[in-house]
C-alpha cells in the first residue's frame, strides 16, 4: 500500500487549510471568558456547504461527490487542527446513519438537501448520562409515534432531521427518521465540557418517526467505526498543532537567560509528543484506507483498525495538550490562551462513542477469542 497523498488530496488538504484559517477565529471565544456564546459561525458552514464538504462521501448517485473515506480524514484532520467550530460532525454522523440503514426513498429525499446545506442531520442514540451503550435504549415507536429521550446528541439543534434508534413492535432497535420541527420535538442545550461543540438533549412525546431499513445490528458498526475515524483525524490534527504551538512557545519563552527551548528536559518532551503525533496519523491514515472501498476486504480487520486509531489518536491528544498547558507554564492555564479549548476537545474526543479503555477491551476479547 501507497501511504503518500496524490495531488487531488494535498490540493484538498490546502484548500481546506486555507479557508479554515481565514473563517476560523477561536478569539471570539476565548475573548468572552468563561462564559462565551458557543453559537455556530454560520457563514462557517455556509462556506463548507459551497465547497462541497458535506457531500464529500455521499455516494454520486444521490447527487454528491463520492469520495472516500482517504480524501474525508485529509478533511477532518484539518478540521481538527483549527477546532472548527461547526456542526460537520453530527451532520456526518447522520449522513452515515442515512447511507447505512436509509431506504432508496429517504436517501432520494433528504440527500440532496444535505448537499445543498437546505438540510442537516445529526444522529441520536445515547441514552445515558455517563456510560455510552448503543444498546441500552428505552425509547419506543408504536404505530410511527416516537417516546423518549437522548442524552448528548452532537449538533442536534442546528439538524433538521434526525436518526433516532428507538424499539418497535418486536423490540428490537431500529433506526426512525424524526423532523425536527414537530412540535413533539423537545430539543435542550446541555452544558458540555467543549464550548466549541454543541450537543443537546433531545424529547420526543409521540412524534412521527419514520422508520428507516436496514437493522441497527446490521449497520451500527459499519456507522460506528466511521464516525470513529473521523474523531481519530481530527485528534491527529488537534494534537499536531498544539504541538507545532507548544514548540514555537519555548524557542520565545526565556528562563535564565535562554530561551526554554535549549534545556535538555523541554526537548525530550517535544520529541516524545512528536512521536505521538505521528503515531497518531499513521494509525488514523492506516484506518481510512482499511476502512474504505480499496482497503481491506476484511470487515473486522477494518474495525479493528479504527478502534485501535480512535484510542491512539485520543490518547495522544490528552497527552499534547496536557504537557502544552504545562510547558506553557502559568499563561497556560488562563482563559485567553486557545490551548485550553484543545485540551476540552480532546476529553470530549477520547468518551465519544467510546472511551479507550473500552475499545482496548474489546480488542482484547477478539483476540482471545480469536
Amino acid at each position: 500500500m501507497n501511504f503518500a497523498f496524490n495531488s487531488d488530496q494535498d490540493l484538498l488538504r490546502d484548500t481546506a487549510a486555507r479557508l479554515l484559517r481565514d473563517k476560523v477565529d477561536l478569539e471570539q471565544l476565548t475573548s468572552q471568558g468563561n462564559k462565551p456564546d458557543t453559537t455556530y459561525d454560520e457563514s462557517l458552514w455556509q462556506a463548507m456547504v459551497e465547497m462541497g464538504w458535506p457531500s464529500l462521501i455521499i455516494p454520486e448517485a444521490y447527487g454528491g461527490l463520492g469520495l472516500s473515506l482517504i480524501e474525508w480524514t485529509v478533511l477532518t484532520e484539518e478540521f481538527g487542527k483549527t477546532l472548527a467550530p461547526c456542526p460537520y460532525l453530527g451532520n456526518y454522523s447522520g449522513t452515515l446513519a442515512m447511507l447505512a440503514a436509509g431506504t432508496d426513498s429517504q436517501k432520494q429525499t433528504l440527500l440532496p438537501g444535505v448537499i445543498d446545506g437546505t438540510l442537516q442531520l445529526a444522529l441520536a442514540w445515547n441514552e445515558q448520562e455517563s456510560k455510552e451503550d448503543p444498546t441500552l435504549v428505552d425509547s419506543s415507536v408504536t404505530e410511527n409515534k416516537l417516546t423518549g429521550s437522548k442524552q448528548y446528541v452532537v449538533d442536534a439543534d442546528t439538524a433538521t432531521h434526525l436518526i433516532v434508534t428507538a424499539r418497535n413492535a418486536k423490540n428490537e432497535i431500529q433506526f426512525y427518521v424524526v423532523a425536527t420541527n414537530q412540535t413533539e420535538v423537545k430539543i435542550e442545550d446541555l452544558p458540555w465540557m467543549d464550548v466549541t461543540r454543541r450537543v443537546s438533549r433531545i424529547t420526543f412525546d409521540a412524534a412521527t418517526a419514520e422508520p428507516m431499513s436496514n437493522s441497527f445490528a446490521n449497520s451500527w458498526s459499519w456507522i460506528s467505526d466511521r464516525i470513529m475515524l473521523s474523531l481519530a483525524s481530527e485528534s491527529a490534527g488537534g494534537a499536531s498543532t498544539i504541538l507545532e504551538k507548544t514548540v514555537a512557545y519555548t524557542k520565545e519563552r526565556v528562563q535564565f537567560g535562554k530561551t526554554i527551548a535549549s534545556y535538555q528536559a523541554i526537548k525530550h518532551k517535544c520529541a516524545d509528543l512528536l512521536t505521538q503525533v505521528e503515531s497518531a496519523k499513521t494509525l488514523t491514515y492506516y484506518a481510512a484506507w482499511a476502512l474504505s472501498d480499496a482497503g481491506s476486504d476484511s470487515s473486522d480487520e477494518a474495525s479493528i483498525a479504527a478502534a485501535m486509531a480512535k484510542s491512539y489518536a485520543t490518547d495522544a491528544y490528552k497527552t499534547c495538550t496536557a504537557e502544552a498547558i504545562q510547558t506553557h507554564g502559568a499563561i497556560g492555564f488562563t482563559w485567553e490562551m486557545p490551548i485550553h479549548l484543545y485540551y476540552k476537545r480532546a476529553r470530549a474526543n477520547a468518551i465519544s462513542i467510546a472511551t479507550s479503555n473500552q475499545l482496548r477491551d474489546n480488542l482484547i476479547q477478539k483476540v482471545v477469542a480469536a
